[in-house]
């Protein structure tokens, strides 16, 4: 591949849901064409815990990948997102709907996806006003609670449905750690 200016990309999303013996594996394969300089290459997405997994999966996994973090998107990205799709299929928002599917997103993608599938399903006509605003955030947080985060917490170790529970309990959107380690005694 080296010879014809061509290489190979495996992509993987939620990369830290691996099973433990096929991230080993491809964490081996990794290394070993690094060193040899093949032009083999893992990108993986997944959430902040995956360089832990990395870790602890092959000792020298921490020094294979570059890692970037990947926030929510800024208003005016969160916003783009929405409008500029439904232009293009024929549709519109008000300014002051698009505001409210955007600050009710917190600028999270997949919340973005749900709350915009969900306008563009149960909206009567476009453009999208704040009434269809307010019911595409309600429908959306309902697929949200059956879908997205039930498999969350399915997932999670105690140790984590523990800490998840000791962030609720202080009924902040975002605590400071010291807080949540208060809850947790």
């Amino acid at each position: 591949m080296r010879t014809k200016g061509t290489a190979f990309g495996l992509f993987i999303d939620e990369m830290q849901d691996l099973d433990p013996d096929l991230l080993g594996a491809l964490l081996a394969v990794q290394h070993r064409a690094s060193q040899r300089e093949w032009p083999f290459f893992v990108i993986g997405a997944g959430l902040p815990s995956l360089p832990a997994v990395l870790a602890d999966s092959r000792s020298y996994a921490e020094r294979q990948f570059s890692y970037r973090t990947i926030g929510p998107l800024s208003p005016t990205d969160a916003a783009d997102a929405l409008r500029v799709p439904v232009e293009a299929h024929g549709g519109a928002f008000t300014p002051e709907a698009l505001e409210i599917v955007v600050e009710a997103s917190g600028g999270y993608p997949y919340f973005l996806q749900e709350f915009g599938k969900a306008i563009w399903h149960t909206a009567p006509t476009s453009p999208f006003d704040t009434e269809d605003a307010h019911t595409a955030v309600e429908e959306g947080r309902r697929a949200l609670d059956d879908g997205f985060f039930p498999s969350r917490w399915t997932r999670a170790t105690d140790r984590e449905r523990r800490y998840l529970r000791a962030i609720a309990a202080t009924g902040e959107t975002t605590p400071r750690s010291g807080k949540v380690a208060a809850a947790m005694g």
